[in-house]
């Protein structure tokens, strides 16, 4: 874009300025008791539409997304810059269902846990497969993360309503919003690491109230390769997801495990 190239000795004398800062999403602590004896648990995996290939951010652009205006522009590109790579690997990739690939190793982890009430699956209620579809409903996979994933002040995600399910009334949904892509390691584009991001929100299905919100994320550095070779073998790079599955499960299941077992907080 001819326009950012002509900015970018304002973006490299903007970063001399700066210092870098690290932005992190607090977790929602579970406050005592969240989920009540006997209370049911229905479990939901939602995953992406589609593989998001993430270039790290340079140090002009790092400094111009602090500049009003501007960093909107330089948010703009980028996402334009992902969402291009990442239809291009998505046209390579076999066929896989992650959401029910997760579903399998993490619901017998959290059904260990002991939970006090019994945990369902979307097949254990009166609500239409179709139903549960429009609630993962997505043009692409950056308006997925809009919608369902985004947690930056000023973008809060629109969710689901799940308030709307009457047969719900009373329950409790830990939402899994499952996304899995590559990420670029050192900013030169080329070694990037697969790699998976899960965002869990438990939430009273008839208020919508959260009660407990974590992140959770798995990268294979030790298999990056470049672009062109996930593009080329793209069934080591589904492997490659498949592998970080079960670990990702285990992290999800012993956090909650530390939620659950934590003091009471509000």
């Amino acid at each position: 874009m001819t326009e950012m190239r002509r900015l970018d000795g304002f973006w490299l004398w903007a970063a001399a300025l700066c210092l870098g800062a690290c932005v992190s999403v607090g977790e929602t602590p579970m406050a005592g008791h969240a989920i009540q004896r006997g209370q049911r648990v229905l479990l939901l995996v939602y995953a992406a539409p589609g593989p998001l290939v993430r270039e790290q951010d340079n140090k002009a652009e790092s400094a111009a997304k602090i500049v009003p205006g501007l960093g909107l522009l330089v948010e703009q590109s980028q996402e334009e810059r992902d969402l291009k790579a990442s239809q291009a690997l998505g046209r390579y990739l076999p066929s896989w269902d992650p959401a029910a690939e997760l579903d399998a190793v993490l619901r017998p982890r959290l059904a260990a846990l002991g939970l006090p009430g019994p945990l369902l699956a979307s097949a254990d209620t009166k609500v239409a497969p179709s139903r549960w579809a429009r609630l993962n409903a997505a043009s692409d996979v950056m308006d997925w993360r809009r919608r369902y994933v985004a947690q930056s002040p000023g973008t809060p995600s629109v969710g689901r309503d799940y308030s709307k399910l009457l047969t719900l009334d009373g329950d409790l949904v830990l939402e899994v919003d499952l996304s899995y892509g590559l990420d670029d390691l050192a900013g030169d584009g080329l070694a990037y690491a697969p790699g998976l991001d899960a965002v869990v929100k438990l939430v009273r299905a008839d208020t919508a109230h959260r009660l407990w919100f974590h992140e959770e994320s798995l990268s294979d550095k030790a298999g990056a390769r470049s672009l062109y070779d996930f593009e080329r073998q793209p069934a080591d790079l589904l492997a490659s997801w498949k592998r970080l599955l079960p670990e990702l499960s285990a992290q999800l299941a012993d956090s909650l495990r530390q939620s659950l077992s934590g003091p009471a907080s509000q």
